[in-house]
């Protein structure tokens, strides 16, 4: 599988599950890519996968609570300042998490490496 958040994921499953992976990525490490600087919404659904193989720590530590801002809109008029929590966000939902992409890589990387029947190879 490749090194991507996908492959990292689906290196983590096969392992748990017992089969011999072997994970290829052209990069040498983990870093910032700024062609790939954007950040990744952990919500409920991709909460399952964290919480069954104990990312959800790492996750809430690295990323940034979805219900823990306002959107702050200045106006250049009389108006000023208004503050606002999304809609969507609203505190009767379940927390998501905004994680940066190399951020996300990292905590997957790390979860790949404690497991003995993963090969990682880089470069």
């Amino acid at each position: 599988v490749g090194g991507g958040p996908a492959g990292l994921a689906t290196a983590i499953m096969l392992a748990n599950r017992g089969w011999d992976v072997k994970l290829l990525e052209q990069k040498e490490n983990v870093s910032y890519e700024i062609s790939k600087a954007y950040l990744y919404l952990i919500d409920a659904r991709g909460q399952k996968f964290t919480n069954k193989y104990g990312l959800t720590e790492g996750l809430m530590l690295r990323g940034v609570n979805s219900l823990n801002y306002t959107i702050a809109r200045v106006f250049p008029d009389k108006r000023g300042m208004v503050e606002s929590v999304p809609p969507s966000l609203s505190p009767d939902r379940k927390a998501s998490y905004w994680i940066p992409r190399h951020e996300l890589l990292k905590l997957f990387s790390e979860k790949a490496e404690s497991y003995a029947n993963i090969e990682m190879i880089y470069g």
